[in-house]
């Protein structure tokens, strides 16, 4: 059987749009996808364990014997541009925790733990206070915090205090029982290298 051979005007519009396919495709390639080293504006990046001070390693190294793991530091999040910041997942008393926390060159700068809102309020304050025991900052507050933690009631809404050096906040909702701490001043804590 025979079959017609294209001609040579056919070979070359054939060979040219075959070319621009492939410089199209490498453009959208290059353009739509950044380098694997450079991320998406607007989205973080990992940092380098080498940057971790030495205050939050301690909290890292500390988190695992209590059953809590913690992903790779994030920078350029909203909440803290600039600032490393680690999710946390784990299981505490059967109770499964999550924690986001960021930290500066002081130390531990704010942290929020959840706990489902079916929790009971006897547990919540448990696994908080377990979470807190295992927990190497504010060393000076750690005390008062942990005492003010157990005298929460499982009240719904917010319910705040200040003790020196940390602003804490239980708040119960239909969905989370949420503990938020922050160092105090936020920024520029005293005393450099640690959490007081």
């Amino acid at each position: 059987m025979a079959t017609a051979r294209p001609t040579g005007r056919l070979t070359v519009i054939a060979t040219l749009a075959t070319l621009a396919a492939l410089i199209v495709g490498g453009c959208v390639s290059s353009a739509s996808f950044p380098s694997p080293t450079v991320p998406p504006p607007g989205l973080p990046t990992v940092v380098p364990l080498t940057s971790v001070p030495p205050s939050i390693s301690t909290i890292l190294d500390s988190w695992p014997k209590v059953g809590v793991a913690c992903g790779e530091p994030q920078v350029g999040m909203p909440e803290g541009p600039g600032e490393p910041q680690w999710s946390c997942q784990g299981t505490l008393r059967g109770v499964r925790i999550n924690i986001a926390f960021s930290a500066d060159a002081a130390g531990l700068a704010d942290m929020t733990a959840q706990v489902p809102a079916a929790t009971k309020a006897q547990t919540a304050v448990g696994v908080f206070d377990d979470l807190m025991a295992a927990t190497p900052a504010f060393s000076s507050a750690m005390p008062s915090i942990r005492e003010w933690i157990k005298g929460w009631n499982g009240s719904q809404g917010l319910v705040s205090t200040q003790i020196p050096s940390v602003r804490l906040s239980i708040e119960s909702d239909a969905i989370w029982i949420t503990l938020s701490m922050a160092r105090v001043p936020r920024f520029g804590s005293p005393t450099p290298g640690g959490s007081d």
